[in-house]
């Protein structure tokens, strides 16, 4: 029996070859194909994947500047505030009024006017203020549409509030909050 196999699967070789088909050895199973790799040099780095363009959303995000005597930002410290407006039009200036903690221990408040979509604030608290003082900021907008805001402060969410323009009165948010909220 094991004789007649052999011949049947020489025989179905020999076929095979006559008829310009070819053979595979049995192995494993094909996989999605990577980058092309050089096919004089099997041994060489691949190319890196190039998924084409990625959009690049930091246009639309505005970092409002400190200004000198402004207490320093520490990514790293426990006093970071956050204040984070967002604006569904992006064409209208949007107002933001915000205290400011100085390097001298004051505090001043600031009003900044820039259109959005995105407008964020970072700073640090160097004052010593109070957990209990309630710090106030504001955005408002002429333009159409929704304006919303967050407040962090040390991580912790203590604030939001979105408004909504009607009748042309424009939109306004108070993310009022004080840091032992």
């Amino acid at each position: 029996m094991t004789r007649r196999r052999g011949a049947r699967a020489a025989a179905a070789f020999v076929v095979l070859a006559a008829t310009g088909c070819t053979t595979t050895a049995p192995g494993p199973a094909e996989t999605t194909p990577g980058p092309a790799t050089s096919p004089t040099s099997a041994s060489s780095t691949p190319q890196a994947w190039d998924p084409g363009d990625i959009p690049d959303p930091s246009s639309a995000l505005e970092v409002l500047p400190a200004q000198r005597g402004d207490c320093p930002v520490d990514p790293g410290a426990a006093d970071v505030i956050a204040f984070v407006v967002t604006s569904e039009d992006d064409t209208a200036p949007v107002e933001l009024t915000y205290p400011v903690f100085r390097s001298d221990g004051t505090q001043l408040v600031r009003r900044m006017r820039q259109p959005g979509p995105v407008l964020v604030v970072l700073q640090s608290d160097c004052t010593g203020g109070a957990a209990s003082d309630l710090w106030h900021f504001l955005a408002a907008s002429e333009g159409t549409g929704t304006l919303a805001c967050s407040l962090f402060i040390a991580g912790r969410h203590v604030a939001s509030a979105t408004g909504v323009a009607e009748g042309g009165a424009g939109a306004r948010a108070d993310c009022s909050g004080a840091p032992g909220s």
